[in-house]
C-alpha cells in the first residue's frame, strides 16, 4: 500500500520540474517592466511563472494566489505572450486512486 502511494505521488509530479533560474517576484517585475521578459507560462496550480528572457536565459517565479489577477494584468499590459497552464491534476492517478479505494 505504502509502495502505490509512494508511485502515485512520483507520478502526480511528473513533468512538473523546475526549469530556468529562480527569480525573486521583484526581480520578476522588474523584469518584465524593462521589457526582458520574451514570454511567460502562468502554472496555475502551483503558482509559478516560467519562461524566456532576453538574454536567452529562461527563469521560474512564484507568486501568492492573490497577486494571480495583477500579475496576468503587468504581463499583458507589457506585452508580454503569456499561457496559463491549469495543471489539472494527471488522470492516471484518478484512476489508479480510485480502483485502490
Amino acid at each position: 500500500m505504502l509502495g502505490t502511494l509512494v508511485f502515485l505521488l512520483v507520478v502526480s509530479v511528473m513533468g512538473r520540474g523546475s526549469t530556468g533560474d529562480e527569480l525573486a517576484l521583484s526581480e520578476f517585475e522588474a523584469a518584465v517592466e524593462q521589457g526582458r521578459v520574451v514570454d511567460a507560462v502562468i502554472n496555475d496550480g502551483d503558482q509559478t511563472v516560467t519562461g524566456s528572457l532576453a538574454d536567452g536565459s529562461e527563469y521560474r517565479t512564484t507568486y501568492p494566489t492573490e497577486y494571480a489577477d495583477d500579475l496576468t494584468a503587468s504581463l499583458r499590459k507589457a506585452g508580454v505572450p503569456t499561457e496559463v497552464d491549469a495543471q489539472k491534476p494527471n488522470p492516471l492517478v484518478g484512476t489508479l486512486v480510485t480502483v485502490i479505494l
